[in-house]
């Protein structure tokens, strides 16, 4: 291609001449090389899959228990309300009474 336009006559020599030696420099099989990494590259990040951190599995009494937070805040309603909270475990269903004071 760069032939052609150099024997077509619409370049002025100055023209000509900086694409000569822009051709001299390139090397066609480097420049391959880096379009096709760079194309995969673009293939990995468009087909990339979210991997979420492990959760960490919990043993079964671990699951029948209210966590800190959960306990707080039943308490602290059971307080506001005056009344008593009956929650069921996770596991088993037995209730469980939570009340203030």
């Amino acid at each position: 291609p760069l032939d052609r336009l150099l024997s077509s006559g619409h370049l002025d020599e100055k023209r000509c001449e900086e694409l000569k030696v822009l051709r001299e420099r390139l090397d066609p099989f480097k420049l391959s090389e880096v379009v096709n990494y760079k194309l995969e590259r673009i293939w990995e990040l468009a087909h990339y899959r979210y991997k979420p951190a492990e959760v960490e599995k919990k043993t079964n009494a671990e699951l029948n228990e209210l966590s800190s937070i959960e306990k707080e805040a039943l308490e602290g309603l059971s307080q506001a309300f005056g009344i008593k909270i009956y929650v069921r475990t996770r596991k088993d269903g037995k209730l469980i009474a939570l009340h203030h004071g």
